[in-house]
C-alpha cells in the first residue's frame, strides 16, 4: 500500500492545458477546425481530487493512496476498509436530421450559454445509451428521433468523460424548444454556424456526418480532443 501526499483542494491549471469548467467538454472558439477557450485563464480553480468524508461510514478525509494489487491511486477508508472508485462519465447524444438539414439547439445555459450544440447530456443510471440520447433529444430540442447509427466516439481524457453521439432521424420532422434551450434549428450545411458551435465534440460529429453523407458510408468514428 503506497501513501501519496494529500492533494490540496483546488488549483489552477495553465491556460495552455485548454480545460473548461469540470463536468464539461472543451469549448469550440468558432471555425470548423477551432481551437478551444480555457476557463483556467479567466481565474477559475479546477479541484484537484478531495474527499471530506467517507461516504460508506462518515470517517473524515479517507487517505488518497495506492491500493494493495493497484496500479493508481484512490481514496481508501481504513475505518472500513473500502476503496472509491471514480469512473469516467459517459455523455450521450444524438444528431437529429430532416431531409438535407439538421437540427442543433441553442443553449440556455452554461458552459456555452448562447452557443449552439448537438443535443446530449451525462447517461442517467438504469438507461441504455441510446435510451440516453433520445432523452436528451426530447430535453433540449422537444422532439423524437427514431436513431439510425452511432457515428461518433469522442475522448475527453482530462475531464474523464466519453461521448457517444448517434445520427437519428427526426420523426414527422417535428421539432420544439425544450428547457434547456434558447431556440432549436434546422441547418443545411452551408447554414452551420461554425463560429458558434460550443463545443468540439459536436464539431467533430458535425464533420464526420457531413463527409460521411457524401461517401454514404454509415461507420463509426474515434477520436480524442483535441481532433476536430
Amino acid at each position: 500500500m503506497v501513501f501519496l501526499a494529500r492533494s490540496p483542494g483546488g488549483r489552477a491549471r495553465s491556460c495552455d492545458s485548454g480545460v473548461g469548467p469540470p463536468g464539461h467538454s472543451f469549448w469550440n472558439t468558432g471555425s470548423a477546425s477551432p481551437s478551444i477557450f480555457g476557463y483556467s485563464c479567466l481565474g477559475i480553480l479546477l479541484p484537484s481530487p478531495g474527499m471530506n468524508y467517507c461516504p460508506n461510514c462518515g470517517t473524515p478525509e479517507p487517505d488518497w493512496l495506492i491500493p494493495p494489487g493497484d496500479n493508481r491511486p484512490r481514496f481508501y477508508c481504513q475505518s472500513c476498509d473500502t476503496i472509491h472508485y471514480t469512473n469516467p462519465n459517459v455523455v450521450a447524444g444524438c444528431l437529429p436530421v430532416w431531409e438535407d438539414k439538421v437540427l442543433l439547439c441553442r443553449r440556455a445555459i452554461e458552459p456555452g450559454y448562447g452557443l449552439w450544440n448537438i443535443p446530449c447530456g451525462y447517461l442517467e443510471n438504469g438507461e441504455s445509451v441510446a435510451e440516453g440520447a433520445r432523452r436528451e433529444v426530447w430535453e433540449e430540442a422537444a422532439a423524437k428521433v427514431d436513431l439510425d447509427y452511432l457515428i461518433t466516439l469522442y475522448n475527453l481524457e482530462k475531464f474523464n468523460q466519453l461521448y457517444l453521439q448517434f445520427i437519428g432521424t427526426l420523426v414527422n420532422g417535428d421539432f420544439g424548444v425544450g428547457e434547456e434551450s434558447l431556440e432549436c434549428r434546422l441547418f443545411t450545411e452551408a447554414e452551420i454556424p461554425w463560429k458558434e458551435i460550443a463545443f468540439t465534440s459536436s464539431v467533430f460529429t458535425l464533420n464526420r456526418f457531413f463527409e460521411s453523407r457524401k461517401t454514404g458510408k454509415k461507420v463509426l468514428h474515434r477520436a480524442s480532443y483535441p481532433v476536430v
